[in-house]
């Protein structure tokens, strides 16, 4: 599980690395992306003025994108398009990937909202302090992608050295 926000630079280096990860290993791993949005517009407990809404935005717009075979592909390219992102740069982008009025009809629903808030409100439960957070089978873990690549060759067995380094299992308490 990772929690990220779109124009965080960390998140893109872990979506980058993860990518890679995924290219090198195929499936030995599954990645449940979680919306973390570092905007008190749709993240009310942030202590921060509200600002443009669009890593919220962004982020509903990857929540409408699960399960597409091109959501990575998306992700990937709003991640690389982060420091000039904007409302109608998330709709350029998503042009090449999906029918546009369909993600905005998906953005829009209470649906895609309560999924947000969700994540959200699951990564305060969890502690959040900064993006990204990133949690290996349970277990709240760096974003280094050396350790996340040595613990999915391991099969995230938990019995492996390398999870000593790691705290105690945290993340199924708070999943519902």
């Amino acid at each position: 599980v990772d929690f990220t926000d779109i124009r965080c630079p960390h998140c893109r280096k872990l979506h980058e690395d993860l990518g890679t990860l995924r290219e090198e290993v195929g499936d030995l791993f599954s990645i449940d992306n979680r919306h973390f949005p570092l905007d008190s517009s749709c993240n009310a407990k942030l202590p921060m003025p509200p600002k443009d809404g669009v890593s919220c935005l962004a982020a509903k717009a990857q929540i409408c994108m699960e399960g597409d075979p091109k959501a990575w592909d998306f992700s990937s390219a709003l991640f690389e398009a982060q420091r000039d992102l904007s409302e109608q740069k998330i709709y350029e982008i998503a042009s090449r990937f999906t029918d546009v009025d369909r993600l905005k009809a998906c953005m829009r629903s209470e649906q895609t909202e309560a999924t947000l808030q969700d994540d959200i409100a699951l990564a305060w439960n969890l502690g959040i302090e900064g993006t990204p957070l990133v949690f290996v089978n349970d277990r709240r873990a760096p974003s280094f992608s050396g350790l996340l690549y040595l613990l999915i060759l391991n099969e995230g067995r938990s019995t492996h050295p390398a999870f000593k380094a790691l705290p105690p299992p945290s993340l199924s308490a708070h999943m519902h």
